[in-house]
């Protein structure tokens, strides 16, 4: 038992370091990054949390009164090396992903009828084809609302008390992922508002899956950045630091 929770550690470190790698080869590069980070309070970590503080440009660099300002973003990612740790409070995880993903299946199949009848839940702001964003919950498709409801009523009892729950309920972060190693999660057995992030050994980590941006209060991100900072000195703290070895005295003639 002992050996077995070991793998996991060791398996749950091995993707915060590829994560990590991941996050810093972003362009632009992160202004920060941290393991295990408070969000909302000291229960509720996640593993590796990224920020990015940029100045913003041109005619919006200053505010009202002539301040300038500046542009805070985060990322936060949540390791799983097992599928039960994507679900640790939930029974019958498995059969409930099950009929999460058949539905998910047929809510996009019903997304497609939509769009092409019903043109007008297209987002009127979005320059590129590919990034159309659509107001679906809108849809006068009686079957798509059902199907809406019932995806609803079943990830209620898939992620209540998770994390992913918590997190989302109050979101410290623009983006948020899981990530998983390479196969172990499927991109329909995941929440839509989350990303999600293979890793594999020899090729590094993939984005599956984008996550929808999240809206955030300023002073949550505020805390967020703090606790990145609070982090990184932990961890440099806690570091074991190489004893110096006295030097050998020469043997005297």
């Amino acid at each position: 038992m002992a050996s077995s929770v070991s793998k996991i550690n060791q398996e749950r470190l091995r993707l915060r370091q590829a994560v990590a790698s991941w996050l810093t080869a972003r362009r632009p590069k992160p202004s920060g990054l941290g393991f295990d980070v408070e969000t909302t309070g000291a229960r509720l970590k996640v593993d590796v949390a990224a920020c990015w503080l940029q100045n913003l440009k041109h005619n919006d660099a200053n505010d009202d009164n002539g301040n300038e300002v500046l542009k805070l973003r985060h990322a936060i990612v949540l390791c799983c090396p097992t599928r039960e740790s994507c679900w640790p409070e939930c029974s019958s995880a498995e059969a409930i992903v099950a009929e999460v993903s058949r539905l998910r299946d047929e809510a996009e199949a019903e997304e497609c009828k939509i769009r092409e009848q019903e043109p007008e839940l297209r987002a009127d702001d979005v320059l590129f084809e590919e990034l159309a964003l659509w107001e679906y919950e809108r849809s006068v498709n009686p079957h798509y609302q059902e199907l809406r409801q019932r995806l609803a009523e079943l990830e209620s009892m898939l992620y209540k008390g998770t994390r992913l729950e918590r997190l989302a309920l109050r979101p410290m972060a623009e983006k948020m992922y899981i990530a998983t190693p390479t196969g172990l999660l499927q991109p329909n057995e995941l929440r839509r508002d989350w990303g999600l992030l293979w890793v594999d050994p020899d090729k590094g980590t993939e984005l599956i899956r984008d996550c929808k941006p999240h809206s955030c209060q300023p002073a949550d991100q505020m805390k967020l950045l703090n606790n990145i900072l609070a982090s990184t000195m932990d961890m440099i703290l806690s570091a074991s630091v190489p004893r110096r070895r006295k030097p050998k005295r020469m043997a005297q003639a």
